[in-house]
C-alpha cells in the first residue's frame, strides 16, 4: 500500500413566521453545513476546528465503495456498511472479471434518449478508466488489464461504423480490421461468417472482487470505518433521517445516509425505487497446456455480433481459464438472498460449443468454474443518483443494469460531490425520470 494520500478540502429573509418541522430544520441544517461550511470545534489547543459531516454509506460493492472512498477524501467522517462484505458471493460486484470499454455508449443502442445518455456515459467511462488505472499505480495493485474489447460484424452492419466515428470525434480510440487484418493479428480465431471487426482498444477488464476490496483497503488507509453488519429499511416521513436500524439491534446516527445497496434497493425502498434482479451466469474454459494465445496479453474481449445467440469471451480469466458469458436469453427475476446460484449445464454446454467453433483451439474443453451473480436492473437500464424524495439526507445510488461496475471511481466522485452539496443532482439520474416514464 501506498501512504495516505492528502486529503481534499471539504467542500436572512424575512416574511411571516412559518411552521417549524423537523424536515424544514433538517434541510436548513444542511444548508448551513454546506454552504457556509461546517460548524467549528475547538481542538486540544484552543484552536477552533471545522467540524466533519458523518456519512454512513450502506452497500461495499462497486458504487458505494468508491462513493465512501471520495467522501472520506472531501472531508467528511464516513462509515462504510455491508452485510457480507465487499465482492462478496451474492454482491452483483462479487464476480472475477468485468468489462470496460466505451463502444458499448457509442452506439447508442441501450438508451431510451440517446443524445441525452451518450455523451454523459462516454465521460464517465473515460473517467473511470483514468481512474482505475491511478488507483492501480496509488495501490500498487493489479486492479485494470488493458488488453482491449472487439466485436465481430458483417458488412451488412453499417452502425458500428458510425459508433467508430463518434469514437474518434471524443478522443477514443479504436481500431476497424478487416477480414484479412483479423486473421493476422489473431490466427487463434476462427472468422468464419465475419467480414471485420471494431476495436476499441482502450477497453479491457477489471477484476471485480479483487477491486471492491482493494477499494475498501484504500478507504481504511486514508481514515474510514467499515462494520459488516446488515441495515433495515429505514421509516421515513417526509422528515428525514436522523439513524439507522443494523442488524445486531443498535442503531447508527448520521448527518447523511447513501444506500448503495444494489440489487437489494427495491427491497429497502418500495414505491420509491423499482429495481429488478436477473440472474447472470459466467463459465471459465480450461485453455490448452503451454499456449499463450488464449490470454489477455495476445487477445481482446471479444463479442460476437454475427450470431445470435452467442458468447461474450474474455480470455486469461486470471488463470482461471476463457470465460465466456451471454448465450440464449433466459430471462430470470431472483431474490440475490436466497437464490441457488447452481450453474446452468445447459448454458454451459452452449459456450462450449460455441468455444469450439470461435476458438477451434478450445474445442471440447473443460469447464473449470461458474459464477451466478445477477444483474441489478432499472426500469430504463439507466443509472439513479438521487435524494430519496421523502428525505433530503437519504440517498438513493444503484441500478447499475450490467454495464455499472466499470463506472464505479466515476459515479463515487459524483456522488460525493452531491451528497456535499458541491453539485446539483444530474437529471438524467435523477429518480423523476422514471415516474415521468411510468405516467
Amino acid at each position: 500500500m501506498s501512504s495516505k494520500p492528502p486529503a481534499d478540502p471539504p467542500s436572512a429573509a424575512t416574511g411571516p413566521p412559518t411552521r417549524v418541522t423537523r424536515r424544514s430544520v433538517l434541510k436548513a441544517t444542511a444548508a448551513t453545513l454546506l454552504a457556509q461550511g461546517p460548524a467549528s470545534r475547538t481542538d486540544a489547543s484552543g484552536v477552533a476546528q471545522p467540524a466533519r459531516p458523518h456519512v454512513v454509506v450502506v452497500g461495499a460493492g462497486a458504487f458505494g465503495g468508491w462513493t465512501a472512498l471520495y467522501l472520506q477524501r472531501k472531508g467528511a467522517r464516513v462509515t462504510l456498511l455491508d452485510a457480507w462484505g465487499p465482492g462478496n458471493a451474492r454482491a452483483s460486484s462479487g464476480g472475477e472479471l468485468r468489462i470496460t470499454q466505451s463502444k458499448l455508449y457509442a452506439s447508442g443502442a441501450m438508451y431510451t434518449n440517446r443524445d441525452m445518455y451518450r455523451p454523459v456515459y462516454m465521460e464517465m467511462v473515460a473517467r473511470s478508466t483514468q481512474l482505475w488505472q491511478e488507483h492501480q499505480a496509488r495501490w500498487d495493485r493489479r486492479l485494470f488489464h488493458p488488453c482491449g474489447a472487439m466485436t465481430f460484424y458483417t458488412d451488412a452492419d453499417r452502425s458500428p461504423r458510425d459508433a467508430a466515428a463518434y469514437m474518434r470525434e471524443v478522443g477514443a480510440r479504436v481500431e476497424e480490421l478487416d477480414r484479412p487484418a483479423l486473421e493476422r493479428r489473431y490466427p487463434q480465431i476462427n472468422f468464419d461468417g465475419v467480414d471485420w471487426a471494431l476495436l476499441d482498444v482502450d477497453g479491457g477488464l477489471l477484476r471485480a472482487r479483487f477491486a471492491c476490496q482493494e477499494v475498501l483497503h484504500g478507504f481504511l488507509a486514508e481514515g474510514g470505518t467499515y462494520r459488516q453488519v446488515g441495515v433495515e429499511s429505514p421509516s421515513l416521513d417526509g422528515s428525514g433521517a436522523g439513524s439507522v436500524a443494523l442488524s445486531d439491534g443498535s442503531r447508527l446516527a448520521a448527518d447523511q445516509f447513501v444506500f448503495a445497496c444494489g440489487p437489494w434497493l427495491g427491497q429497502l425502498f418500495p414505491g420509491v425505487v423499482s429495481i429488478r434482479a436477473t440472474r447472470h451466469e459466467v463459465f471459465f474454459f480450461g485453455t490448452p497446456a503451454d499456449d499463450p494465445r488464449y490470454t489477455e496479453d495476445q487477445m481482446p474481449i471479444c463479442s460476437d455480433a454475427t450470431m445470435s445467440p452467442a458468447s461474450a469471451v474474455i480470455p486469461g480469466g486470471e488463470h482461471r481459464g476463457m470465460m465466456a458469458e451471454g448465450g440464449p436469453t433466459k430471462v430470470r427475476v431472483v431474490d440475490p438472498t436466497t437464490v441457488d446460484r447452481t450453474p446452468d449445464p445447459e448454458l454451459a454446454a452452449f459456450h462450449r460449443e460455441y468455444l469450439g467453433f470461435r476458438y477451434p483451439g478450445m474445442k471440447d474443453a473443460p469447464l473449470l468454474l461458474a459464477r451466478v451473480c445477477q444483474f441489478e436492473n432499472s426500469r430504463d437500464s439507466n443509472f439513479i443518483i438521487d435524494r430519496h424524495p421523502d428525505a433530503e439526507n437519504v440517498w438513493i445510488v444503484g441500478g447499475g443494469s450490467g454495464h455499472g461496475f466499470k463506472h464505479g471511481p466515476a459515479i463515487g466522485e459524483r456522488v460525493a460531490a452531491s451528497v456535499l452539496g458541491e453539485t446539483p443532482v444530474d437529471p438524467v439520474f435523477a429518480l423523476a425520470r422514471l415516474s415521468r416514464a411510468r405516467a
